[in-house]
């Protein structure tokens, strides 16, 4: 689960609101899909009340970044691999290790299949993340143009060709709850 509306900034907000947000858009969509949401991700990769994700009985998240970015996080230092807060597991975003380069979407897409395939060499586990609407042509709307760029058939075709690239070297592809359950 992404959130309840991608403007918020689970940071500013009260653990109380933050709990009335996520409760509800939790039940939305669990009704939707018919199925429980065990894990979280924060809009921004900015979220600090485990506790909160505890007691609404998400597994885990993955809205920690060990990673620098002005005016949003530094976790320069930070856990690269899965730990432990308030009975929360946190799986942390990839990054190229020593220089703390974040595999986020957002680089992703503007540095090109070249820097995907770098960061997967450097990691032996690597935890990337795309938002559906990166698969659509959005050239049209009046957004910046770093999120925009290489976005739909573009950002497809990337995909497909890093995906026959992982198969080639044997790398394995798993969900985060069978990644989870495995270790």
């Amino acid at each position: 689960m992404h959130g309840d509306e991608h403007k918020d900034n689970y940071l500013k907000l009260s653990e109380e609101e933050v709990f009335i947000k996520l409760k509800k858009s939790k039940e939305t969509i669990e009704k939707i899909i018919s199925k429980k949401i065990k894990g979280f991700r924060a809009p921004r990769l900015q979220f600090d009340k485990y506790n909160v994700l505890k007691k609404l009985n998400f597994e885990y998240d993955s809205s920690y970044i060990p990673s620098y970015a002005p005016g949003r996080y530094n976790n320069l230092f930070g856990k690269r691999k899965i730990f432990i807060k308030d009975g929360i597991k946190v799986i942390p975003i990839s990054v190229i290790p020593i220089c703390r380069l974040p595999l986020a979407w957002y680089a992703l897409r503007n540095l090109g299949l070249w820097y995907w395939k770098l960061g997967t060499i450097f990691n032996k586990e690597i935890c990337l993340d795309f938002h559906p609407w990166e698969f659509i042509n959005i050239k049209e709307y009046n957004i910046p143009f770093l999120f925009k760029r290489n976005t739909g058939k573009y950002l497809e075709l990337k995909l497909e060709n890093y995906i026959k690239w992982c198969l080639k070297k044997n790398y394995n592809f798993v969900t985060f709850s069978d990644y989870l359950s495995q270790n």
